[in-house]
């Protein structure tokens, strides 16, 4: 959310952040984080659980974690048991977020006009609707995936059940009451419009062009230079994407066989996230180390492409289906030439099909995989032309300059339209 908000007066926006994670502080200043340990009232064994899976984490220094406070006690086990880790679970899943006076303090004195958030998870969702009625202020809602028909992990037992119909029905009263709802793309607001009978306006991720110029060709020390065929790629690979990750890497592993020298270079990884057995041990594949990562981008970027993967997974394939992945903008702003591979019925693949910005293979099929892979690097003026295809869409479609003015206009518009459709909505509430 960082690129839509960028830029936003840092007196005027303040955050509720519920991850370890530190949030970027350069684009929101003011943060406040619900802590479990702090904000839940949980059993003092529990409680010491969490502080040492907290601690095993910060002992692996995971960049961008903060260190916790509290400490584990003295001979509890580095690894909690399945006990405690599902304890852990459903007070985290049943609990609702408490927050401390002091922060209530400060929100009240910070005067919100409207509750932006991307909603999802229960306590996430009952924690903003909880805040617009005690504050008499809309929320915003911003879906990124289709969550609301299908899970990102489907609910198993009684309770998961009836978790997901209070998150699906809570939502249904945000939705109801906000003057403003919003979409990750044209797609989403189009299905979600037929659907639930109200407008949806679509803003997906942007990209500054100035900050973010194409990348010149031959910079790096790609086939463009007599070297090898360097691929790059970011993302996480969840959602079974590192099936399909593994096939490409399969692909590239066969291709040098039969001469080719593919090079796929992943950026921006998180060492928490295990890499498939298939993925680590491949001589062609490697982490960016901290220049490559510098370069990134920049124009001097050392990539002769991108890669994109997704996933063929059916449960995760509806999931996704109407999403729009939040790294395409800036890939296809690097005006490099991008390859897709993942199931047709997923969104960001119709999106670079439809608009003719990527070489994609959109079925499971090995052989043609392979093919594909072979001619995209052989064939240059192919890439030239998705290049220049991929920067025009970027231009065109996720301009921050034009992105963030609308979108700044559609949040501003919601305090105002909210008062005038809705003036009952949160009166009876009491400030937070």
């Amino acid at each position: 959310m960082g690129n839509l908000f960028r830029g936003w007066p840092p007196d005027r926006i303040a955050q509720l952040f519920v991850e370890e994670t530190e949030p970027d502080l350069s684009v929101c200043p003011i943060s406040w984080w619900l802590d479990e340990l702090v904000d839940l009232r949980l059993p003092g064994p529990l409680r010491r659980q969490i502080a040492a899976r907290r601690a095993e984490a910060v002992n692996v220094e995971a960049p961008g974690v903060r260190a916790p406070d509290v400490t584990p006690s003295a001979g509890l086990s580095a690894s909690p048991t399945r006990a405690a880790k599902l304890a852990y679970r459903r007070a985290t899943r049943l609990v609702p977020y408490s927050i401390p006076a002091q922060i209530r303090s400060e929100i009240l004195s910070f005067r919100p006009q409207a509750i932006y958030s991307v909603l999802e998870h229960r306590r996430v969702v009952r924690l903003a609707l909880d805040c617009a009625l005690r504050l008499g202020v809309p929320v915003v809602p911003h879906f990124m995936d289709d969550w609301l028909t299908t899970p990102s992990h489907p609910p198993r037992g009684v309770l998961g059940r009836r978790e997901h119909r209070d998150l699906v029905t809570t939502t249904m009263k945000v939705l109801s009451h906000a003057p403003v709802r919003m979409t990750i793309s044209d797609d989403m607001a189009q299905a979600y419009a037929m659907r639930y009978g109200r407008r949806f306006l679509a803003f997906a991720n942007c990209v500054d062009l100035e900050e973010r110029p194409p990348v010149v060709a031959g910079a790096g020390a790609g086939a463009g230079a007599g070297g090898s065929f360097r691929f790059g790629f970011t993302g996480r690979l969840t959602l079974a994407r590192d099936e399909a990750f593994g096939d490409v890497v399969a692909a590239l592993q066969s291709l040098r066989d039969d001469g080719f020298d593919p090079e796929l270079v992943i950026y921006q990884h998180d060492p928490r996230e295990a890499l498939p057995d298939l993925v680590r041990e491949s001589p062609l594949v490697r982490l960016a180390d901290p220049e490559e990562e510098a370069l990134l981008h920049t124009a001097r970027a050392r990539l002769d492409a991108l890669l994109h993967v997704d996933t063929f997974d059916a449960t995760a394939s509806s999931y996704l289906r109407l999403s729009l992945s939040g790294k395409m903008p800036w890939y296809l702003a690097a005006g490099l030439p991008v390859f897709a591979y993942g199931a047709a019925t997923l969104g960001t693949m119709r999106f670079l099909e439809e608009q003719a910005c990527a070489a994609a293979v959109d079925r499971r099929d090995p052989r043609l995989l392979k093919l594909r892979l072979g001619e995209f690097m052989s064939d240059a003026d192919e890439r030239r032309t998705l290049a220049a295809r991929a920067l025009q869409v970027a231009r065109s479609r996720f301009d921050a300059q034009v992105v963030r003015d609308h979108f700044r206009a559609a949040l501003l518009s919601s305090a105002e339209g909210f008062r005038q459709d809705f003036p009952r909505f949160g009166g009876q509430g009491t400030p937070a």
